[in-house]
């Protein structure tokens, strides 16, 4: 609309005489990097719109280390082999990180256990860990479950309350809250490195939790494909936030025994795992597909009941099948690994 106070002869400025328009040409012909469409310096292809491309090279996943070993593995003639190569690598990678955790979380039992040991002199306390730092299937990212066995209590609910105002007065105790789940625990985050520490005493339930590791243990070491396996899936569901059992994902227990039933199930893994399982030193801890570990009897083993949100998970594992398969490089999913779980590392410099 017309601006009714703008006079009628008012007029657009004048676009300048030749001469002037001759002069800025000229000028920008002696400084070419005013142009908008620059021509190409080197061999990379143009836009269709002809803007130059900044680079044709694709990021190296952290797992790879130097960009001359994802080379490598690219070059595999198959997409399975790829793979392979590229698991083994992520496998490597996280057992560095792993290794170097370890200490910290190694550091965090010893003053829990002398904060044990100064509040209760005479009863032999002492923390021990359970779930998948103990069992070989931790990830750096992942909490770290803690039992505390000879607590002299009866009640369960007041030990819980004693234990977390104990922690919260230790300088190595940045916050703890007590959750009141299906076994309570004292959920501690670590005040050096931020990491979660869930802390349980001594139960029922915790002795199927102590012996289901063991279980798990003895699978590990029997099936050696099993770990990469549930590594690789288990930093899957972390990324889509489909890894935590109380907002409907899976649990990282739930998640062992659907990698474990496939491994002894499916056909042309039977005789990987028969002959893995070959190899273990001690025939006692060797798993198979006949194993007892439970009564399935109304469901008290249903370690998946509550994984409401199944259908995303099956969604998410569909989604990750078709994209591997039909891998394209982007700047954010450079390899078939990296493709899947959407994830390629953290961002050079950035905080942890």
């Amino acid at each position: 609309m017309r601006d009714p106070e703008r006079h009628l002869d008012e007029s657009p400025p004048p676009m300048g005489s030749p001469s002037e328009l001759s002069a800025i040409a000229s000028k920008m012909m002696k400084h070419p990097k005013t142009l908008t469409h620059a021509a190409p310096d080197d061999d990379s292809s143009l836009h269709p719109g002809h803007f130059k491309r900044k680079t044709n090279k694709l990021p190296t996943p952290v797992w790879f280390g130097d960009p001359s070993a994802a080379s490598t593995a690219a070059s595999a003639s198959t997409l399975a082999g790829q793979l392979t190569s590229e698991v083994h690598a992520f496998v490597a990678y996280t057992n560095t990180e792993v290794e170097s955790a370890q200490n910290s979380v190694q550091d965090s039992i010893a003053r829990l256990n002398a904060t044990l040991d100064k509040k209760w002199p005479e009863a032999a306390c002492h923390a021990t860990c359970f779930g998948s730092f103990a069992s070989g299937l931790w990830l750096p990212t992942s909490d770290v479950d803690v039992v505390v066995h000879g607590i002299p209590s009866t009640d369960l609910t007041s030990t819980q309350e004693v234990l977390a105002a104990l922690l919260s007065t230790e300088p190595w105790v940045r916050h703890v809250s007590v959750v009141g789940t299906k076994v309570m625990v004292v959920k501690v985050i670590l005040k050096h490195c931020g990491r979660r520490m869930d802390i349980a005493v001594e139960t029922a339930d915790t002795q199927h939790g102590l012996a289901a590791t063991e279980i798990v243990r003895a699978a590990v070491m029997s099936i050696p494909v099993m770990r990469p396996l549930v590594l690789v899936l288990k930093t899957f569901l972390r990324e889509k936030g489909l890894n935590n059992a109380f907002t409907g994902g899976l649990s990282s227990y739930a998640l062992v025994l659907l990698c474990l039933h496939y491994l002894l199930h499916r056909p042309h893994n039977r005789v990987i795992a028969s002959s893995s399982s070959s190899e273990s030193d001690d025939g006692d801890n060797d798993v198979d597909e006949h194993d007892e570990v439970g009564t399935r009897a109304q469901g008290v083993y249903n370690v998946g009941a509550g994984a409401y949100a199944m259908a995303r998970v099956v969604t998410a594992l569909e989604n990750a099948f078709y994209a591997t398969t039909f891998h394209r490089p982007s700047r954010f999913t450079p390899t078939p690994l990296s493709q899947m779980i959407h994830w390629s590392g953290p961002v050079p410099g950035a905080a942890v």
